[in-house]
């Protein structure tokens, strides 16, 4: 028993140091932006849609692979609950932003304050209210931020937020 408790805690150590390797990379978060946007592009247009991508050359420190995943969820969500073209973009301000807009209904304003919350879904088949939950846990845990609102002329918007890296 104390070997395999001591296993498992080298395991638990080195799952620690990867993380954190992975947390403290610089990346080009423009490159992964463009690459969930080029993935899901086919999807998007077997559905008639079209995405509309644009970005500016950002560095962030984190792991790629978060970011990827971030991008994927809030672009897969517009795919499901919203309509017309996906607006993706990633710019430069005093923080590094990216910002995924549907033109579909928005967001339900019961469901807006709760929107990352995990079990919050708009229903349906396959939704499990998991996607924006697991969204907000990684741009947190990136030290970054996230909102969601509905636009000023139709649709939802989500933007996330990071401090530029050093």
């Amino acid at each position: 028993r104390e070997i395999i408790a001591m296993g498992s805690q080298a395991s638990t150590l080195a799952e620690g140091l990867l993380s954190q390797q992975r947390a403290c990379r610089t990346f080009d978060a423009a490159r992964s932006i463009t690459a969930v946007c080029q993935a899901m592009t086919p999807l998007a247009r077997s559905a008639g849609r079209a995405i509309a991508c644009t970005t500016q050359s950002a560095t962030l420190v984190g792991d790629p692979a978060d970011l990827r995943r971030i991008a994927t969820n809030l672009v897969t969500n517009a795919l499901r609950h919203g309509s017309g073209t996906i607006v993706v973009s990633l710019e430069v301000v005093d923080r590094v932003v990216l910002t995924v807009r549907d033109h579909g209904t928005g967001i339900p304003e019961d469901l807006l304050s709760s929107i990352f919350t995990a079990g919050v879904s708009r229903g349906g088949a396959g939704n499990h209210g998991l996607g924006m939950a697991i969204v907000h846990r990684l741009v947190t845990e990136s030290g970054g931020e996230i909102e969601a609102a509905n636009h000023g002329d139709g649709g939802a918007i989500f933007t996330a937020s990071w401090a530029l890296a050093s």
